[in-house]
């Protein structure tokens, strides 16, 4: 299995255009 950074660069920006992406921060910063 070869990671590409690209292919890594557009997870994380499909990761950052997810609506759950605010709630992901939250838990992260505000852990229950």
């Amino acid at each position: 299995m070869n990671r590409s950074p690209l292919s890594d660069f557009n997870r994380r920006r499909s990761l950052f255009d997810s609506p759950n992406f605010v709630r992901f921060i939250t838990k992260t910063l505000h852990p229950q």
